[in-house]
């Protein structure tokens, strides 16, 4: 194992210490175009990218043969994760809830740091929304789910909120 190996290693065992999730570090070897090659940082939820940037640039020090320039970041997203981050970032932005869309959400993902640390009443909205329009065995955020949330949202952000607690409350 070479010292970059090593010493990516720890990279990974101290980001997870200070961050609280689960992260992978992998190399991924020369491309036709060598655009992907190089470590990669993968983690779910958690902290955001720059967030994450951030921490590695504490641990540069520690770790010289680490090129945190160099690093890629790939962070994904769960389901719960996107729709809590959906949820808090429509809650501060209520005026673009009747126009939601998909790529909203993946934008709100991009902002929200830890969206599956959330305060528990955002993870049951969340996953009240999940459930809306597909199987509790496989969740997942819709077309039709976020059609009803623009819907409800048409009549404010707080009837939004009220109609998730009662679904969540089982009043549908």
């Amino acid at each position: 194992m070479t010292s970059r190996s090593r010493q990516a290693v720890r990279l990974v065992e101290l980001l997870r210490r200070r961050s609280g999730v689960r992260i992978e570090c992998s190399w991924w070897g020369n491309g036709r175009d060598h655009r992907y090659s190089g470590w990669h940082l993968e983690w779910p939820d958690g902290p955001t990218v720059p967030e994450m940037r951030s921490l590695v640039c504490e641990f540069k020090a520690q770790l010289p043969a680490v090129d945190a320039v160099g690093l890629h970041y790939d962070r994904s997203e769960t389901e719960l994760g996107k729709t809590v981050a959906l949820l808090r970032y429509l809650c501060v932005r209520p005026e673009y809830a009747p126009e939601v869309t998909p790529v909203m959400a993946s934008i709100a993902f991009d902002e929200i740091s830890y969206p599956e640390r959330s305060e528990d009443t955002w993870l049951y909205r969340a996953e009240a929304l999940l459930l809306l329009d597909s199987s509790p065995d496989h969740p997942r955020l819709t077309a039709e789910s976020l059609r009803e949330l623009a819907a409800r949202a048409e009549h404010g952000w707080d009837e939004v909120l009220q109609w998730l607690d009662r679904i969540t409350a089982g009043a549908g």
